[in-house]
């Protein structure tokens, strides 16, 4: 019985080491995934059944009944089968599921492969368009050369289009073209230094241009931009240049240059100052070659800065409103005066323009003339015409002054002769010869008095009189003396209100004439009994300059309003006697003149010209006096 069992044992044993060594060798073979379901479901048989018959011979061993045995290890056996069949239908089921899940996978991995594909084919089209369609010419070239695509704005650069047999397909390097490409100087470019030559080289090529000679002779401009395309793993893919024409803009920037350049030679050669000024006023150009003839400034000297330091300061306001005018407006016109670099001022006359730069900036566009020779034959146009109406003036002024006071003295005196005439033949009453002499005196003094008057007169007018430093109060005093010693049968009051103890002014012996034909004017033109006469002096400021107040008021009769703009004007006063206004206050105006000083005439009682006048004169404290 032992041996049966023994048997059976060696049996189990073989038929699980068969079992077990074929799934082995099936899993090892084609190495599936569900090559390690059957080996874990081999390996599970087999020790099942080493383990049944492992049981059996112990059984048999213990009991040495091989029917007791069998009692014992069939129920064993029987449960062992059941469990090892549902464990394999539990991974039979599972595998089951893996593989459905393995089959949809690869249905969603083939639908997604598909899409791919299509959207591949799809980017494919849309790429293949654009380069068609790009008005950009493009072209493309594998790593051996091969040119694999190109556009018509390509062919149309080139000027093959009419040539069909250029295709895609050729190489790059073993390519004849029938175009030429050239450099900037028109020397051709060989292939090998072509941009798309070195983009296969992975060499990058930014902007370059190039100058294409078609085979009609035409030439084109390209800006040329070369690029490698690399793969994930930088494994060189293609070439790929893109070049637009620039013909139009190189066309442009020659005229532009060649504009430059005739603009550069004509404001290099003109004889007149241009410039261009920012908003700050300051130069950023200037044509040198005027600025070194005419004021002897570089471009050093001038670029970057205003140089508002070269104009004449009575110029200076009216230069700075001329350019805020300007660039407001757009335009202006003003006549200054510039600083020569040797140190004398020549007058320029400006035209400006403002226009806008690239960059949207305000510049202005000065041109200036150089108008010396023309202001001084206008200036000395002006003084001729001025000196020959003025010589005209002083004919007229003194055949008149002559016509009409010289025969009221003469007038006078023949009234004297006549009355003594008639007198002597009908003794009517003794002569008063006395009175007689006295009045022939006078009218003799008035005749001496108006040619002194009119030969000061024309001396002024004439040429002048030569000015120097003189004490204001010796002169004034010298002159109220004179008045009190020439009036005798009127009380005259002179207050002196002076702080100073010396005036010093520019002026010359003429000056006591100007005092004392004002201060008899204040005695003559008086009807009160008491002549008053205040004489005040001060200091003041006008026009940021300064001056010596004068001021004679007087308590006479008067000038009304009308006849103050008229009254230092001889000329233009009907009344013409020399014992009047007229003359004298004419005198006294011209004097004045020559030293630079001014008078005024004003009420003393600001209502009512009849209360008295206030005479006002300003000397300057520092002038210079030209002859």
């Amino acid at each position: 019985m032992f041996q049966v069992v023994y048997a059976n044992f060696i049996n189990f044993v073989l038929i699980g080491i068969i079992i077990f060594s074929l799934i082995i060798f099936y899993a090892y073979y084609y190495r599936k995934e569900e090559s390690k379901v059957l080996f874990k479901l081999a390996l599970i048989i087999t020790l099942t059944i080493g383990l049944i018959a492992t049981l059996t011979i112990l059984l048999v061993y213990t009991f040495q009944n091989s029917v007791t045995a069998a009692l014992i290890i069939y129920p064993f056996g029987f449960l062992s089968l059941i469990l090892l069949t549902l464990y394999s239908n539990k991974i039979v089921s599972k595998q089951a599921e893996h593989l459905r899940n393995l089959s949809h996978k690869k249905e969603k991995a083939e639908m997604k492969l598909g899409e791919s594909l299509e959207q591949l084919n799809r980017s494919q089209i849309i790429f293949n368009a654009l380069i068609e369609q790009s008005p950009v010419p493009m072209a493309f070239a594998s790593p051996d050369g091969t040119i694999f695509n190109f556009n018509d704005a390509c062919r149309e650069l080139l000027g093959i289009e009419e040539m069909p047999e250029l295709k895609p397909g050729r190489n790059l390097f073993e390519f004849d073209k029938p175009w030429t490409d050239m450099d900037e100087e028109g020397n051709p470019i060989p292939t090998e230094e072509l941009p798309l030559a070195l983009s296969l080289k992975g060499i990058k090529t930014d902007g370059k241009e190039i100058m294409c000679k078609r085979s009609d002779g035409s030439l084109r401009w390209e800006l040329v931009h070369g690029l490698p395309v690399y793969d994930d793993n930088h494994n060189l893919l293609a070439g790929f240049i893109i070049f637009p024409d620039i013909t139009k803009l190189k066309n442009i920037e020659k005229k532009l240059r060649e504009s430059e350049e005739k603009y550069r030679l004509i404001t290099e050669n003109a004889n007149d100052l241009i410039a261009l000024l920012n908003e700050k006023y300051e130069h950023i150009f200037i044509n040198e070659s005027a600025y070194l003839k005419m004021l002897g400034y570089s471009k050093q000297d001038m670029l970057g800065k205003t140089r508002l330091d070269l104009v004449h300061p009575d110029d200076f306001r009216k230069t700075i409103n001329s350019l805020k005018t300007g660039f407001e407006h757009g335009e202006g016109t003003v006549e200054i005066r510039l600083k020569h670099r040797e140190g004398h001022f020549l007058w320029f006359e400006f035209k400006g323009t403002k226009f806008t730069d690239s960059e949207g900036n305000f510049i202005g566009l000065l041109i200036g003339r150089d108008i010396t020779s023309r202001k001084e034959a206008k200036q000395r146009l002006k003084k001729s015409e001025e000196k020959y109406r003025n010589a005209y003036e002083r004919e007229n002024f003194y055949k008149d002054l002559f016509a009409h006071d010289m025969n009221n003295i003469l007038q006078a005196m023949l009234m004297s002769l006549e009355m003594c005439k008639i007198n002597t033949k009908f003794n009517s009453k003794p002569l008063d010869l006395p009175e007689l002499i006295e009045t022939y005196e006078n009218q003799v003094k008035r005749a001496a008095r108006l040619v002194e008057n009119v030969l000061k007169f024309s001396e002024i007018k004439e040429s002048g009189k030569l000015v120097k430093k003189v004490n204001l109060i010796e002169y004034l005093v010298d002159a109220i003396n004179s008045l009190i010693q020439s009036v005798e049968n009127k009380k005259i009051n002179i207050l002196r209100e002076i702080e100073f103890e010396e005036i010093p002014i520019m002026a010359n012996d003429l000056l006591t004439d100007v005092f004392e034909n004002i201060l008899h004017n204040a005695v003559k033109y008086n009807n009160n009994n008491v002549i008053e006469i205040v004489i005040k002096a001060s200091k003041v400021i006008k026009l940021d300059k300064e001056f010596y107040k004068v001021e004679f008021i007087d308590n006479g009769v008067g000038i009304p309003d009308f006849k103050k703009k008229t009254i230092f004007n001889r000329g233009l006063q009907k009344e013409r006697s020399v014992s009047g206004l007229g003359l004298g206050l004419s005198l006294v105006k011209n004097i004045l003149d020559n030293y630079n000083s001014k008078i005024f005439v004003k009420n003393k009682d600001p209502n009512d010209y009849s209360k008295g006048s206030n005479f006002i004169l300003f000397f300057p404290t520092h002038i210079e006096i030209s002859n």
